[in-house]
């Protein structure tokens, strides 16, 4: 009985070509899914721009400082007018804004 090694069934060769091989897949792989490079996968990534997209439409329309009624926007408008047309002005855009708080009847109203 001799002590010999049993035959290895891939020869050197044949490893070679393997390894190549398999390196060429991971590569292929990698061009295919070029986002999981920074370790995000993409659903993960859609979750992060919509939440970024929610974020700043709240804060494009939230504006919690703004006046909540015509009293409070005619403050707003003789603190902030410095003539009598730039208040006319800013009390026009308070009537368009919440209404006209008090309302002309119907026989005073000029017709047009």
């Amino acid at each position: 009985m001799t002590d010999e090694p049993p035959p290895d069934p891939l020869d050197r060769g044949q490893l070679a070509e393997a390894i190549l091989a398999v390196e060429r897949r991971v590569a292929v792989l990698e061009k295919e899914r070029p986002i999981a490079k920074f370790g995000v996968s993409p659903a993960r990534a859609w979750i992060m721009i919509f939440v970024v997209i929610a974020i700043a439409a709240i804060a494009f329309f939230w504006q919690p400082f703004a006046p909540k009624n015509y009293k409070q926007c005619a403050e707003d408008a003789a603190r902030e007018a410095k003539t009598n047309g730039a208040l006319g002005i800013l009390l026009s855009a308070c009537r368009d804004k919440f209404g006209d708080p008090h309302p002309l009847p119907e026989f005073l109203r000029p017709k047009l």
